[in-house]
């Protein structure tokens, strides 16, 4: 009795070791940067204006940047720890009170967080996405899809940066929505974890010099994009319904599921919310279960019983959706190609933990 006792205390004190480690790690960057006081009162005073709420002071990472909520997971095995949100933040709407426009932050650029106005009416293409991975079981395909609003060359997205210290400015021509996995410091996203309620899910923005930086160069996979057909209304309701649902996932309670609740599902959903479907023409995730295998199989979570019936996680599955939706207006030129033409430009940016800082001037960000 007294070593079941023991063993009990053992595992749980193992599994709070990377609770106790990350913690640790995380938090001792945190206090390499403590604001000023004229820091702390613009973010109290941005936080208060917005009412914006802080879940958890001690996962903040960049203590200057006043949308960063500090969450924490909310269910599973790592509920209760830090989300690592270096990378991984929903949207927070500013102002879309007007008709003209919306104003929206946390939108991730050149390896920063930035607020942006986004006027309607200024979408002049979108792409459906298809990112192909390197074959995570042999056979199989796998990837991550999203979506690509190209604006107007005379309305591009108005950015400022949203860190209280950094007074600067940029413009984007286009920006992705991308629904995405997030997860604790130090665990990886793993495709077989995904069905395990390890990850969350959430739609971020993030600019195309961003994903092709980390698409193109990092991963150095092929990028495939299919440019939908709809009107001028679509194009930008579209993108508005993608900024007001991923707002919604602000609060980092959405699981994630490698197979049920996934990049492809989310923007089905989004897309099926925004253009009314055919007649007869049914939900994605009824016509992506056919290419899953047997529904037995696929509820009771049994990657073994599933992978010999997967014929393709992703592409066709969407390829046919859109086809059935009637929204394919073509296919466009991969990610590839506009990178290697020079259409799509990659900036070399440091990539850091909140502000960059000269050390001699303690408030003076330094850019690189």
């Amino acid at each position: 009795m007294r070593l079941a006792r023991k063993i009990i205390k053992l595992k749980r004190l193992l599994a709070l070791l990377p609770l106790i480690l990350n913690f640790k790690s995380y938090t001792s960057k945190a206090d390499e940067r403590n604001p000023s006081p004229e820091a702390l009162k613009k973010i109290y005073e941005i936080q208060k204006k917005y009412k914006f709420d802080i879940s958890n002071p001690f996962c903040i990472g960049d203590k200057e940047d006043p949308f960063e909520m500090g969450a924490t997971m909310a269910d599973g095995p790592y509920k209760g720890q830090c989300i690592d949100a270096e990378v991984n933040r929903p949207p927070f709407i500013l102002d879309g009170t007007t008709s003209d426009y919306i104003e929206v932050a946390n939108i991730r650029h050149a390896d920063q967080w930035w607020i942006g106005r986004i006027e309607f009416g200024g979408v002049e293409k979108v792409y459906y996405e298809m990112v192909e991975f390197d074959n995570i079981v042999p056979g199989v395909r796998n990837g991550h899809v999203e979506l690509r609003f190209v604006m107007k060359k005379d309305r591009p997205i108005k950015l400022r940066s949203q860190v209280v210290t950094i007074d600067k400015t940029e413009e984007l021509d286009d920006l992705v929505v991308s629904y995405n996995a997030y997860g604790v410091h130090g665990v990886p996203f793993d495709a077989v974890q995904g069905i395990e309620k390890k990850f969350g899910l959430l739609g971020r923005l993030v600019s195309t010099y961003d994903r092709a930086n980390h698409q193109i160069v990092f991963s150095k996979g092929v990028t495939s994009q299919i440019e939908l057909q709809l009107d001028e209304h679509q194009k930008s309701l579209l993108l508005l319904r993608a900024i007001h649902r991923s707002d919604f996932l602000i609060n980092y309670r959405t699981i994630y599921h490698t197979l049920f609740n996934n990049c492809a599902t989310s923007s089905f959903d989004l897309i099926d919310d925004t253009i009314p479907r055919r007649a007869g023409v049914p939900d994605f995730i009824d016509e992506y279960s056919k290419w899953l295998g047997p529904i037995k199989d696929i509820f009771k979570n049994d990657w073994f019983a599933i992978l010999p019936h997967i014929k393709d996680l992703i592409f066709q599955p969407s390829i046919d959706a859109l086809g059935a939706r009637g929204l394919i207006k073509g296919w466009g030129p991969t990610l590839n190609e506009e990178y290697n033409n020079g259409e799509v430009s990659l900036r070399k940016v440091q990539k850091h933990r909140g502000t960059i800082r000269n050390p001699d001037h303690p408030l003076v960000p330094t850019y690189n």
